[in-house]
């Protein structure tokens, strides 16, 4: 999580914010990192690499979705101030590959799905002011977490877009992604995802790591077996 950055865009017109209708200026600088960043703590941390890493295991045979965290978006040309930057965001019909930063009216094509893990510092504007903004940007689905367990009850809230670009808020411990396919389920105060399709979970890098020494150590087991039923005979 960035620290949030004021800006004076117009974001009363969404064919600024969509399309960035400002003269171009090469004179422009959009940094790619901010010299205030927040410091964050483990478990905010832990669940944005599980987020990210889930999300990039999902669409890494999809040539044409690309998934950022933390990154600057950028939706307006020539307001190097009107950014955000999303924990998590998923783009349909761009081409994957790596970015120093999103500019909307270079890619054309807005997030479908964000997420924010929430922090103490930032939950308000999360709740908020990052609502309205994704809303008005058109981002058809916007989830919440809170890694702190502190913050919301339940730890879970989803923002899906209507025909009339209002969210509808839902609030819960187990919600469904229709943008990704995906249930997120709040399990031990970490955030876990499940294929809708098979049900199966998305493992942590720790559990995964258990899982392959785990099952090394059974091949280890049958080999040595296998010679010793080899050597007997």
């Amino acid at each position: 999580m960035r620290a949030r950055v004021t800006s004076t865009a117009d974001l009363s017109n969404p064919a600024t914010i969509r399309n960035g209708f400002n003269p171009p200026s090469d004179a422009v600088v959009y940094p790619e990192d901010d010299e205030e960043r927040v410091g964050e703590s483990d478990l905010h941390m832990i669940a944005l690499a599980y987020l990210v890493s889930v999300l990039k295991q999902l669409f890494a045979a999809a040539h044409d979705v690309f998934v950022a965290g933390d990154m600057f978006l950028y939706y307006q040309e020539g307001t190097p101030a009107a950014r955000v930057a999303p924990d998590v965001m998923v783009i349909r019909g761009v081409p994957n590959h790596p970015r120093p930063s999103y500019k909307l009216w270079e890619e054309r094509q807005i997030p479908c799905f964000v997420m924010e893990v929430l922090s103490p510092s930032s939950w308000p504007d999360d709740l908020e002011g990052k609502r309205a903004l994704y809303a008005r940007l058109g981002v058809r689905e916007y989830v919440v977490f809170d890694s702190t367990g502190e913050l919301l009850d339940p730890a879970l809230v989803r923002f899906r877009l209507t025909d009339r670009s209002e969210y509808v808020r839902t609030d819960g411990t187990s919600l469904e992604s229709a943008e990704l396919g995906l249930r997120f389920a709040v399990e031990d105060g970490r955030v876990r995802a499940y294929d809708l399709a098979t049900s199966e979970a998305y493992g942590y890098y720790e559990e995964e790591r258990q899982a392959r020494e785990a099952a090394e150590a059974e091949v280890a087991r049958l080999r040595a077996e296998l010679q010793r039923l080899t050597g007997a005979s």
